[in-house]
C-alpha cells in the first residue's frame, strides 16, 4: 500500500489493515496526517484546535500494542 502518496484517500478500515500488516506505524500516519495538515491548512481553515501531542502519545501506544500483538481497538490509529 503506497499510503506516502494517496494516504489521505484511504478509509478507516484500509489504514487500520495497514497497521495490523505493519505496512505503516500509527506514527507514520500522524506524520502523514500532519504533513498534510501544514500543506493545504492555510487555504482551508478547517481547524479550530490540533493536538499533535496527544496524536503522537496516542501513535506510541498503538504502536506498542502491535508490537506486543495485542489486539487493537475499532478506531486504534
Amino acid at each position: 500500500m503506497a499510503l506516502n502518496n494517496d494516504f489521505q484517500y484511504k478509509t478507516v478500515s484500509e489504514l487500520k489493515k495497514a497497521l495490523s500488516d505493519k505496512e505503516i506505524s500509527a506514527k507514520e500516519i500522524v506524520d502523514l496526517t500532519y504533513g498534510r495538515i501544514e500543506q493545504v491548512e492555510d487555504k482551508i481553515h478547517s481547524y479550530n484546535c490540533l493536538t499533535k501531542d496527544l496524536a503522537y502519545e496516542t501513535a506510541k501506544q498503538v504502536d506498542e500494542k502491535i508490537k506486543n500483538n495485542e489486539a487493537l481497538p475499532i478506531l486504534a490509529g
